[in-house]
């Protein structure tokens, strides 16, 4: 695909036909996430939606700034995702909302699909629930199932995400289902994997580890999301005991660095200094260096959830380190900001904490 694709690029730009430049570009873009190559797929659905906004042509528009929206959730840059989707949806008129433009899903659905996991990786959780709702009621009325899928794993990550598993399970397993029957690999694999943290948070190990095990033989959980699926999986191993957590780990944060993949690479390094946390003996420096990383990245790219998992955690290290006074500063803002998302499975462990230093 990426190979006729290049060929037709060529062609287009050879004839300066702008219009099939464009829809090569809008192309390119998956190509482009499909193979980690983020900034190329940034640079793709810019160029394609540059030419959309010259033409005036909404076919071109749609698709291009939808994409882009994908592009920059698969960064990490989750601010712009959000604003570029808004301004999608609103740009799409009400009898044009069951309208593919061209593509595999309605451009309204998805739109709100996507916007709705950058919302939830900023801690706008009512929002992006919301936007997932959304976009799986219109994938209902429309009756076309990818879209819907698109929608349920939303809508899943935006539970799972918040603290709510057994809400974000039960809407992922019915995405797995849907996936399953009708053939989505690609979306099955990002649902499966977080389905398996799910699973973990509520305890059933056995059944995550499993659900880990499937989705790395599935070839496609290599491609879409790739970053955060290995995140995820890493994640289930820890929930689920495995001895290799930490390899894991490691190898979900060297692929985000690599691909710069800059949201997955703050979940991995989190996860990499949870794993430190708990190794005996244990490496204090390692463990505040993981957290520390991660917290920094949180802040610039604005993960609000990430943000008070790191305090919270940073908390902990500083309680057992005899560090009284920088862990109480740390607990307080893990509290706060816990509070304020209405992350309540977390804000319990993270008053606990601070009533152990009073």
């Amino acid at each position: 695909m990426q190979e006729h694709l290049r060929s037709a690029e060529a062609l287009a730009t050879a004839r300066g036909d702008q219009r099939r430049l464009a829809r090569v570009s809008i192309y390119m873009v998956i190509q482009s996430v499909l193979a980690q190559q983020y900034d190329e797929a940034v640079r793709f659905g810019q160029q394609a939606l540059a030419i959309g906004q010259s033409l005036g042509d909404l076919a071109i528009e749609v698709p291009a700034s939808a994409y882009l929206g994908v592009a920059h959730e698969a960064r990490g840059d989750h601010r712009a995702p959000v604003d570029t989707l808004q301004r999608n949806i609103e740009h799409i008129p009400e009898e044009l909302r069951y309208e593919r433009f061209g593509q595999a899903t309605s451009m309204a659905s998805f739109s709100r699909s996507t916007m709705s996991l950058s919302l939830s990786d900023l801690g706008r959780f009512a929002e992006a629930t919301q936007q997932a709702d959304e976009a799986a009621r219109i994938a209902e009325e429309a009756g076309l199932r990818y879209s819907l899928a698109f929608a349920w794993n939303a809508l899943g990550v935006a539970h799972v995400v918040r603290g709510e598993f057994a809400r974000g399970r039960a809407v992922l397993e019915r995405c797995v289902d849907l996936c399953r029957t009708f053939g989505l690999p690609v979306i099955m694999a990002a649902a499966m994997a977080l389905l398996a943290v799910a699973l973990g948070q509520e305890g059933r190990a056995a059944e995550a580890l499993a659900m880990a095990e499937e989705v790395e033989g599935m070839p496609v959980s290599r491609r879409f999301h790739a970053e955060r699926i290995l995140v995820s999986l890493g994640a289930a191993s820890v929930l689920g005991g495995r001895p290799d957590a930490a390899m894991r780990a490691g190898a979900a944060v060297e692929a985000a660095q690599r691909h710069g993949a800059r949201a997955s690479e703050a979940y991995g390094l989190h996860l990499l200094g949870s794993i430190a946390m708990h190794r005996d003996p244990i490496d204090l420096s390692d463990v505040d260096t993981h957290y520390r990383a991660a917290l920094a990245l949180t802040e610039e790219l604005g993960m609000r959830p990430l943000m008070a998992h790191c305090h919270l955690d940073l908390g902990k290290l500083y309680r057992r380190t005899g560090k009284s006074e920088q862990a109480q500063e740390h607990f307080t803002t893990a509290t706060t900001m816990y509070r304020d998302m209405g992350m309540t499975y977390w804000l319990e462990s993270a008053e606990m904490g601070l009533n152990t230093l009073s």
